[in-house]
């Protein structure tokens, strides 16, 4: 009897971490694009959050790398 060998590949990505950083001329609309940041309690996701939003919302977060 043969057995079959399984790999498993994980793959982790270190969460990057940003700042709030709301610039001056930030719409409403932009504001409440970014409120599921605030309200999520995962951490660890909350880098894929700002992420995926739209590049007018996403400009209000700065990755602390480029400080």
């Amino acid at each position: 009897m043969k057995t079959q060998k399984q790999q498993c590949i994980v793959s982790y990505k270190e969460p990057k971490s940003y700042l709030w950083k709301p610039k001056g001329d930030i719409t409403a609309y932009e504001l409440a694009l970014c409120l599921p940041v605030f309200q999520y309690n995962y951490p660890d996701y909350i880098s894929d959050l700002i992420e995926r939003l739209p590049l007018k919302a996403r400009r209000h977060f700065l990755e602390e790398d480029q400080r």
